[in-house]
């Protein structure tokens, strides 16, 4: 808002004497600084209004998520999001997000509840991006990761895993990876005589069908061996999948030969995949 500005000759016209002048311009002095002052308040205000209202459009967005979400445990992303709302700069009061599908034990957003909700797309549990390889001629693991407890909580739940590395060809040593999940051996190569070097892929789906059984799906590739694709399916039972699980790839070189790194392991994955 803009000052009023008047000279003293148009002040003289109304005025009677100096000192009225004088005064009549402290007067007008103070007013526009009022006036200024209030302008600035309500531009803050008016950015607080902002900020607030685009705080509100986020939490209902976070709502319909939640009122969209499958009602499944152990998402950490949600954990996440649960402490970014609960350390946002706005107060949120006690009733803002009410309890309901995603929410467990009840409660509502105000409060230190348990949320848990399932990404539909799934989410990564480990990365693997160090070189691994065997260790002469004992059966060395390459990459093993622990399974949460009940990381499969729900029929359908699934793991993937994707691992790829190289082979050095050998005309009498032998390579052999297998893969094991809960302690059993669910995919073996067997030995392999590769005439020459060579790189290898495989990819892993497990699903889980109940509480203590699972079905795979395993299929590794490469080139220089006697079949170029080495694939296997079938079901394990008796788990425990409640309790960890340890998923690992281990390789083996064997025969004359044989020598540490002949089977190296470069990068890996393993993701968690709920059920549809």
């Amino acid at each position: 808002m803009g000052r009023l500005h008047l000279s003293r000759d148009q002040l003289a016209s109304f005025l009677k004497d100096f000192e009225q002048i004088k005064q009549f311009e402290q007067f007008l002095g103070d007013a526009n600084d009022n006036i200024e002052t209030t302008d600035i308040s309500l531009q803050l205000a008016g950015a607080a209004l902002t900020a607030a209202n685009e705080a509100n459009a986020a939490i209902q967005r976070i709502q319909d998520m939640l009122d969209r979400a499958p009602a499944h445990q152990g998402n950490a992303e949600l954990y996440a999001l649960r402490d970014a709302v609960l350390s946002a700069p706005q107060p949120l009061a006690p009733s803002t997000l009410a309890a309901g599908d995603g929410l467990t034990g009840g409660g509502n957003m105000g409060a230190d509840v348990t949320l848990s909700m399932v990404h539909p797309n799934g989410y990564a549990l480990f990365d693997h991006y160090a070189t691994a390889g065997n260790s002469g001629t004992s059966e060395t693991d390459l990459y093993t990761d622990t399974i949460a407890a009940s990381q499969l909580g729900a029929n359908g739940d699934k793991l993937e895993a994707e691992y790829a590395g190289s082979f050095v060809s050998s005309a009498t040593a032998t390579r052999q990876i297998k893969l094991y999940f809960g302690g059993t051996a669910i995919f073996d190569t067997g030995t392999l005589t590769l005439s020459l070097s060579s790189a290898w892929t495989m990819y892993v789906m497990l699903i889980r069908v109940s509480a203590t059984t699972v079905r795979y799906m395993i299929s590794l590739t490469t080139e220089g061996a006697a079949l170029a694709a080495y694939t296997a399916a079938g079901e394990l039972a008796g788990l425990d999948l409640t309790a960890t699980n340890i998923l690992k790839i281990t390789g083996q070189a064997g025969g004359v030969g044989a020598a540490s790194n002949d089977i190296v392991s470069l990068l890996g994955s393993v993701v968690y995949v709920p059920a549809a």
